[in-house]
């Protein structure tokens, strides 16, 4: 049986969506760095979407944004 993870969840949800997730992985999501749990994946957008399971947070240039790819999502860094 295969295993489906948090990020499969996640790379599945934003397949076809031009964001970049703010968080850095499900232990963010979780809450385990911080002790907050997030009932819907944080993602920084330029224009708002109809996404289930987000919550969106707009910005007028994601190109601006500190990012990265990390298994096949690109995720915001602060640094």
């Amino acid at each position: 049986m295969p295993v489906f993870t948090y990020n499969d969840q996640l790379r599945n949800l934003l397949a076809d969506v031009e964001c970049v997730l703010a968080f850095n992985t499900a232990a963010d999501f979780l809450g385990l760095t911080n002790g907050g749990y997030r009932s819907a994946a944080q993602i920084f957008v330029n224009k708002k979407q109809d996404i289930d399971g987000t919550e969106q947070i707009l910005v007028p240039f994601l190109e601006k944004l500190a990012c990265e790819e990390r298994n096949g999502l690109l995720v915001y860094h602060n640094t």
